[in-house]
């Protein structure tokens, strides 16, 4: 089994949380990074920061997010329906807040050079505060 960090479409209430009908929730949890949206996508992308650090003294930006343990097929399943690897790329060198360490989607690199952030979420969370 394996570990997936979810933070956007995936998540509880959200458009493609019934992809993980089959994946166990383990818990609420954030890491290291931003959302952001890109272009025209009513879904956002997460740039993630893979090191910690230890003599930062100010508050350093989360991402807000759900850990579900998944089987090896799903996570191919669910890389297909990501675009893996033409949008998306899939990175296992993420650890949470709580100290478990996850598979997340960033974007591509072809996602990344092609497009402009037009928005980022500061609230670190999905879907975005419209209140």
């Amino acid at each position: 089994m394996e570990l997936l960090f979810v933070y956007g479409t995936l998540k509880q209430g959200c458009s493609n949380h019934l992809l993980l009908k089959d994946a166990r929730f383990i818990q609420t949890d954030s890491l290291v990074g931003r959302l952001y949206f890109f272009g025209h996508h009513s879904f956002p992308y997460a740039i993630c920061a893979n090191i910690r650090f230890p003599h930062y003294r100010g508050e350093l930006p989360r991402i807000l997010g759900e850990v579900y343990e998944v089987t090896p097929e799903l996570l191919a399943r669910l890389d297909r329906v990501e675009g893996v690897p033409i949008h998306y790329q899939r990175d296992h060198q993420y650890e949470t807040d709580k100290g478990l360490w996850v598979w997340i989607y960033q974007p591509s690199e072809m996602t990344r050079l092609g497009a402009v952030a037009i928005e980022v979420l500061e609230s670190g969370s999905f879907p975005p505060d419209v209140s």
